[in-house]
């Protein structure tokens, strides 16, 4: 008589197959599990740990409720909590203005790239914090904020060799800002976003300094999907309302092709 195949479940990898019918195993002491899992973690990035876990929620109420009381809790802590990013501009402006003015030209150049990706990597980090779910207003508005601040040493920054380098960089279709900005503003509603476009430091609106550096852009030829973000901002109707709850028309820019 043959001998009963066992059942198999493919994991996420689709490479192995992970066997969920077999007799019990020996319980294993909290210390090697964590071993256990710490290797399978490290192994594949979480991937199959995330699966296990999925699967072990699916067939135990108990831990399924777990989950979701440790998400209700990263929810109301990024609610309550304002993520403040605005310090990540100053060192923008510091590395392109400072740190690097003793260099000679050659040297400059051997280091522009370092610095270009050191950019690109502090955009994209408020872009994945600030449009994380649940997010509350005020680290998004901080986001949005900071990047554009970013946006605008760079569209400024080319009087020396590593400047112009790294605005040169950013010319060649980089769109990680214009990406993570939209990205944050796809997290607002529409309340959030009216509010965004109105907040004011005395001297400009926050559409207004955002348009400005859509000019900039334009003129540095940096930053071609800025005009995406104007409309995300501002919505598919093309207006915002203002402080008395009147709803003001607001002129959609059109959005030019990429630049060569």
């Amino acid at each position: 008589m043959e001998g009963s195949h066992k059942r198999q479940r493919a994991n996420t990898g689709g490479d192995t197959a992970i066997d969920d019918t077999g007799p019990a195993y020996t319980r294993q002491t909290a210390t090697e599990l964590q071993a256990y899992i710490d290797e399978i973690d490290k192994e594949d990035d979480g991937q199959s740990v995330r699966a296990l876990l999925l699967l072990a929620a699916q067939k135990d109420t108990q831990i399924a409720a777990s989950i979701k009381l440790r998400y209700e809790v990263i929810a109301l802590r990024r609610r309550t909590r304002i993520l403040n990013f605005d310090h990540n501009s100053k060192d923008v402006w510091y590395t392109l203005n400072k740190k690097y003015r003793s260099l000679s030209g050659s040297k400059a150049c051997d280091i522009a790239g370092e610095v270009f990706h050191e950019i690109c990597d502090i955009i994209r980090e408020i872009g994945d914090e600030a449009s994380a779910a649940q997010t509350s207003f005020g680290t998004k508005q901080s986001g949005l904020e900071t990047l554009r601040k970013i946006g605008k040493t760079i569209c400024l920054s080319s009087n020396d060799t590593l400047r112009h380098e790294v605005q040169e960089q950013f010319s060649h279709c980089e769109t990680c800002l214009e990406d993570a900005m939209e990205s944050i503003v796809g997290r607002m509603t529409a309340n959030e976003r009216d509010t965004m476009c109105q907040v004011d430091d005395g001297r400009s609106t926050f559409l207004e300094k955002l348009r400005e550096l859509q000019e900039l852009g334009d003129a540095h030829c940096v930053f071609d999907r800025l005009g995406r973000v104007v409309h995300a901002l501002i919505g598919d109707d093309g207006h915002f309302t203002d402080e008395g709850g009147d709803r003001d028309n607001v002129e959609e820019e059109e959005q030019d092709g990429p630049r060569g």
